[in-house]
């Protein structure tokens, strides 16, 4: 799938990717050190089992080291081997000491290949410890590091080691003659393969620093419709992709490179330049990791990359407005300076390189996204009037390297042409100069702006689902909590008070960092009363306000702190108010209880006593009759007042009398 209109998120490489520098060892168990082991054979269907102790280990040369802050870990080693392609079970049931970690199942004691293990989804052995399993393990020859948590706990184990042999399922394009064909075209049009069943074809190559192990590899091949193309492979979940380029026939290949940037799921992209118009290039596709990986399929299209000629100076390539993101190739290789770079977000880059689209407005809101290549920190520009004299209407540069750029904008003219500019904000040539871009018209929630959608509180929080998509700026964002976010995302609730106090709490969802403000006044004079921005990425916000008016409406603002777009720009709002709040009671029987309803607000009377006729009489904060009635009260049941329906917001006054016993409750609607 094209990504390009997605997020880019940060790739690093697992700890064991790093080869670390050893530490003083010495007297440790008889298994300390690595390379001493003499490897076991593993024999289908036929258990292995090696126990021991790890106290008293030591770090190896190179350490094991295990989470996020690398730390080197003591180890004693178990090794088996096998003959062919095995689906390999490791089960630590029996192990007394607890915090059994398995980093990983590397291939040789300098830990430069890592066979990934995937639990059965927890604590699956009757003594809470687990089982792993690792899938189409080729034949060779694997090293078990036996180490504690990082608390170092330490003791007697037991491993449990059994293998069956892999089926092997065909897999047409396991070699470079079975090759998948790709059709080169201006957008992505994937085509998905499985690489469940397939063998390696040529050693793996090292790619981005790391060498991985290509013994799944597939082939795909296209014919190259333009001199630069870009190959766009997206692996499924579990599949750390590598992707290699080749030129010439399927007997006699030359590698052309390769790349290998991301992480399980990431999409890898690798631009070709200099290709011959007209000639078939290959390339294929593996996992990094040893073994099958946890999902096996991946989906691979080629791209175009227009000339940059074409595109060099405004007005450049006519871009189409349409109504979703489809995303169009282009490069700045080679493109020079048409205007001075802008000042945009916290400084002002370099436009030596910038390019040019255009496009007829079809609406009058718009998105722009836009994405660069690998190292490609792009700036990005909506511009009106005309090539010699246009004036900047917004930019954005608020991500680096690989991210996305948007810009939502309203107020466009049906018809009129406007021009988008774009470039690398660094004076040194992007290496990854390749960039997609997809210009839409967007309409924005029904309550952009100011007050925004009215909402009703409750005496519990009863959600209220929103979204800040395509969301355009409708007030500068104020300083909360000592920082000031950006406020382009704006979207605006409001509420009449029915309480001095109410609890207003967003909640964003994913990435979504919300900010609140509450507001008294109305759109044309909005005075700040409280927010709230206490949280980060998908945290409750909370405003507690007090000493509201009763009657009285109030405006919710709220948005997501940064000015990268959120992922995930969904959040629930919520307002609460003790309805009761105010209420009193002017007898001291307790008969009488006045109810609210969480849900609908419907208040209702509740008798403790008797089941006489009362007399309901309500006046306003005034001290004028505005209702009356007669009513037949059930002994300790409620009776919905449906007379009260109707009464507009406002303090009132409800007098009870049923000719032995008399009270007056105050309450609020």
């Amino acid at each position: 799938a094209d990504a390009h209109c997605g997020a880019a998120r940060e790739a690093v490489r697992p700890a064991h990717h790093v080869t670390v520098g050893s530490a003083a060892r010495g007297g440790g168990p008889a298994n300390d050190v690595c390379a001493d082991i003499t490897p076991s054979p593993l024999i289908a269907v036929v258990d292995l089992v090696f126990t021991g102790d790890n106290t008293g280990a030591t770090l190896d040369d190179p350490a094991v080291i295990v989470g996020p802050d690398a730390v080197e870990t003591p180890a004693v080693w178990e090794a088996f081997t096998t003959t062919g392609c095995m689906d390999v079970t490791i089960s630590y049931c029996g192990t007394l000491f607890e915090g059994t970690v398995l980093t990983a199942l590397f291939t040789d004691c300098d830990q430069s290949a890592i066979a990934r293990a995937v639990d059965n989804g927890g604590l699956t052995c009757d003594d809470g410890q687990v089982i792993y399993n690792l899938r189409r393990l080729p034949a060779g020859t694997y090293y078990i590091p036996v180490l504690a948590d990082v608390d170092g706990t330490s003791g007697a184990y037991s491993i449990t080691i059994q293998g069956t042999a892999c089926t092997e399922p065909a897999v047409a394009s396991d070699e470079c003659g079975g090759s998948v064909l790709l059709l080169s075209g201006s957008s992505c049009n994937p085509v998905s393969t499985d690489v469940l069943g397939a063998t390696q074809s040529l050693p793996a190559a090292e790619c981005s620093g790391f060498t991985g192990t290509a013994d799944e590899d597939v082939w795909f091949s296209f014919v190259a419709s333009t001199a630069s193309q870009q190959i766009q492979v997206q692996g499924s979940a579990g599949f750390d992709a590598v992707v290699e380029l080749f030129e010439g026939s399927c007997g006699t290949l030359t590698s052309l490179g390769c790349v290998d940037g991301g992480l399980d799921g990431d999409l890898e992209a690798a631009l070709a330049t200099d290709l011959t118009i007209g000639n078939t290039y290959y390339f294929r596709v593996y996992d990094w990791y040893v073994g099958s990986p946890n999902t096996t399929t991946v989906e691979a299209c080629v791209l175009e990359v227009p000339d940059v000629t074409v595109n060099d100076d405004c007005p450049g390539t006519l871009l189409v407005m349409g109504t979703e993101c489809n995303a169009t190739l282009g490069t700045v290789a080679g493109a020079t300076g048409s205007l001075a770079a802008i000042d945009c977000g916290a400084g002002t880059g370099d436009a030596g390189d910038d390019v040019w689209h255009s496009f007829v407005a079809t609406a009058t809101d718009v998105v722009i996204a836009a994405q660069g290549g690998a190292d490609f920190d792009m700036v990005l520009e909506l511009r009106s009037g005309t090539c010699g004299t246009s004036t900047n209407l917004a930019c954005v540069d608020a991500t680096v390297d690989n991210e996305v750029e948007q810009i939502s904008y309203s107020g466009l003219t049906i018809g009129t042409t406007y021009y988008v500019r774009l470039y690398a904000f660094s004076d040194l040539a992007a290496t990854d100069p390749v960039y997609s871009i997809c210009i839409f018209g967007a309409t924005p929630p029904a309550n952009d702006d100011c007050p925004g959608t009215l909402i009703t509180s409750a005496l519990t929080c009863v959600e209220v689902e929103g979204t800040t998509e395509f969301a355009t700026l409708g007030l500068d964002a104020l300083e909360c909590n000592l920082s000031t976010g950006d406020a382009s995302d704006d979207v605006w609730y409001s509420f009449v008070s029915t309480s001095p106090n109410a609890e207003i709490t967003v909640a964003g969802n994913g990435d979504f960092d919300a900010v609140v403000d509450l507001f008294s006044g109305d759109c044309a004079g909005l005075t700040p009363l409280a927010c709230a921005d206490e949280g980060l990425d998908g945290d409750p916000e909370t405003i507690s306000a007090s000493d509201l008016n009763v009657g009285e409406t109030y405006i919710i603002r709220l948005f997501d702190w940064f000015d990268v777009p959120a992922q995930d720009p969904t959040f629930t709002i919520c307002i609460v108010q003790d309805n009761t709040t105010g209420i009193t009671r002017a007898t001291q029987t307790n008969r009488w209880s006045l109810l609210t309803d969480a849900n609908t607000g419907a208040l209702s009377l509740q008798d403790g006593t008797g089941t006489d006729r009362a007399i309901l009489t309500v006046l306003d904060g005034m001290g004028r009759l505005v209702a009356q009635q007669r009513l037949a009260l059930g002994a300790r049941s409620r009776t919905e007042l449906l007379f009260l329906q109707a009464l507009p917001a406002g303090a009132y006054v409800l007098r009870i009398q049923d000719g032995t016993e008399q009270a007056a409750i105050k309450f609020v609607r």
